[in-house]
């Protein structure tokens, strides 16, 4: 099983190169429109970087979509609501007696 801590981390990798992507897309974009009479070579880069770009926004989009934000915090791990199995670390309901993970048999606290 992924553990929380990878997912967020992975998450804020894919974000910050989606924001990338559409800063360096907003600025060839408004490059493709100031400049005068372009090459074909560089209008054909131009155009590549520019799709680079929109499938960002689109990336971004989907990600909100099936992923989605949490809306409130209450779904949320918390100490007061969940512990940590001492054999595979991973968030277990407080009131579990068993891992759902590795099915180690838990100590009440």
């Amino acid at each position: 099983m992924i553990k929380l801590e990878t997912v967020q981390q992975l998450n804020r990798i894919c974000f910050t190169i989606c924001i990338v992507c559409i800063v360096l897309g907003a600025v060839f974009l408004f490059a493709l429109i100031w400049m005068p009479q372009l090459s074909e070579t560089v209008m054909k880069g131009f155009l590549s970087i520019l799709v680079l770009f929109l499938t960002s926004l689109l990336a971004v989009g989907v990600i909100r979509v099936f992923v989605g934000m949490p809306s409130t915090v209450h779904g949320l791990p918390t100490p007061e609501t969940h512990v940590m199995c001492p054999n595979c670390g991973q968030l277990v309901p407080r009131e579990s007696d068993r891992c759902r993970h590795c099915h180690c048999k838990l100590i009440p606290q």
